[in-house]
């Protein structure tokens, strides 16, 4: 899964769903935010099973996929982001991020 996108949506996304996501659930997949990309959209869910929140974000999706991603440490990632582009790209259990800072007058 690969996909690029604005760190400000993102980061406005991710926040959404981690307020479903319990940090100390009985499930260990439940600590986790789902993420599906395909075509020209992305969604994210975080549950918590009594409560889901789903956000659907449009974006270039260079390669389709899912994942479950640890909610605490997403966040902890998108939020220390600086401003500008972003490519996400999920490879086996590995999470790479490429960022071009934007410079801002």
């Amino acid at each position: 899964m690969k996909f690029k996108t604005t760190t400000r949506e993102l980061k406005k996304h991710i926040s959404a769903v981690s307020r479903a996501v319990d940090m100390k659930p009985t499930t260990p997949a439940l600590q986790g935010i789902y993420m599906k990309a395909l075509g020209e959209f992305c969604e994210f869910v975080g549950s918590d099973l009594d409560l889901v929140i789903k956000s659907r974000l449009k974006m270039e999706v260079l390669v389709g996929g899912e994942c479950l991603i640890n909610a605490r440490v997403l966040s902890d990632v998108v939020r220390k982001l600086p401003r500008g582009e972003v490519v996400f790209q999920i490879l086996g259990s590995e999470l790479r991020v490429e960022q071009n800072k934007q410079i801002l007058p």
